[in-house]
């Protein structure tokens, strides 16, 4: 996912439970928001409430992202690109601001490499992720 996000526009999110490290760091809005869509029950096991409130979860969640990554679109357009959409400039922007930032390297005692670098998710992607639960909400809402 890494090499293509660096020449294609990609949305990815990493879920990882509380308490769960690894590279790339969680997306821990996702998750929970994620978790509700699969933890929500009615008393029958995959009844067809319980499916819909599965794909609505998936269904709100794509779009706010899309929402979302179409305002950070329009932020980032100039007069002169208006009329064409530049794929591999706006891909590489976008990874640039969605790629883990790196904190931290030590030396661990397991010796493995993913125990030694410290990364967390740059200012950009944490307002992303939150940006589209806020919308993914907001749609849930309407779909339901």
């Amino acid at each position: 996912m890494d090499g293509i996000s660096k020449s294609h526009l990609t949305i990815f999110f990493t879920f990882r439970k509380n308490g769960e490290s690894g590279f790339p760091p969680g997306d821990p809005e996702i998750t929970r928001f994620v978790d509700k869509a699969l933890s929500w029950k009615n008393g029958k096991s995959h009844g067809s409430q319980e499916v819909m409130m599965a794909h609505s979860h998936a269904l709100a969640l794509v779009l706010g992202a899309l929402r979302t990554l179409c305002k950070w679109r329009k932020r980032q357009s100039t007069k002169a690109d208006t009329d064409v959409f530049p794929q591999g400039e706006v891909a590489c922007q976008w990874y640039e601001r969605m790629v883990p930032v790196y904190k931290d390297i030590t030396i661990s005692p397991t010796g493995l490499l993913s125990d030694m670098i410290s990364t967390t998710r740059s200012k950009e992607k944490i307002e992303f992720c939150h940006e589209t639960i806020k919308k993914a909400e907001k749609i849930l809402k309407s779909l339901l």
